[in-house]
């Protein structure tokens, strides 16, 4: 039963949540994001629930502690234009999420295994990226200097722990929805503290979603793998 009631919530969350909040942006729809976007992580959460139905693990807890960040993070971006103080809530949010996120990578990974060269390559890629990005929007950030430094650097910790993370199952569905994530907060950043792009709205949020989908499809079938 949970395997068709996992299904039928994957389908929601794909067919109707995601083009429900692309077309919101594509539309300038108020009504369909605010209808849509606070409904996104609540079903990715009981998703991952059901489809891991019956399975003990350690891990499960951050997980649905990263996801529920995450939908707070989502909340008080909604508001953030009218109220500046969410934006940095929002931040805070997402800062804890990744935190959460780093830690499961962490302790999902088999430690016995050493770095290879290809990841030796893209760890200072990674690390050059987000010091460029940090630089690019530096002059814009005012007094929120300090707190998106922090942020960004949380970030890069997920991305370079979803990178060297040695586990087989799920590795790629994990480092994919990483990279997604962390391209989603550099146009969310660009936008926000730069300049103004088109269509930020609807590139922030797609890649937003499938980043916490994918991420989701990797860490659901790691645990499962361990029934």
């Amino acid at each position: 039963m949970f395997k068709y009631v996992s299904s039928f919530l994957l389908g929601i969350y794909v067919i109707i949540l995601i083009p429900s909040n692309l077309f919101g942006h594509v539309l300038g729809s108020a009504e369909l994001l605010q209808l849509s976007k606070p409904a996104l992580l609540p079903v990715l959460i009981v998703y991952f629930l059901s489809v891991t139905n019956g399975v003990k693990s350690a891990l499960k807890l951050p997980i649905v502690l990263a996801l529920s960040f995450s939908w707070v993070g989502d909340i008080a971006l909604m508001f953030d234009t009218d109220y500046p103080v969410m934006f940095m809530i929002g931040l805070g949010g997402f800062l804890i999420a990744h935190i959460h996120y780093v830690y499961v990578f962490i302790k999902s990974s088999n430690k016995i295994k050493s770095i290879s060269k290809l990841e030796w390559l893209i760890l200072p890629l990674m690390f050059l990226y987000t010091v460029g990005l940090i630089a690019v929007v530096w002059p814009g950030l005012g007094e929120l200097k300090i707190p998106v430094f922090i942020y960004a650097m949380v970030l890069l910790s997920m991305g370079v722990a979803a990178l060297i993370r040695k586990q087989n199952t799920g590795y790629y569905w994990i480092l994919c929805g990483a990279v997604l994530f962390i391209l989603s907060d550099s146009i969310l950043a660009i936008n926000k503290f730069y300049t103004a792009m088109a269509f930020s709205g609807l590139l922030i949020m797609l890649t937003y979603t499938f980043a916490q989908l994918f991420i989701v499809l990797g860490l659901s079938k790691l645990i499962i793998s361990k029934r």
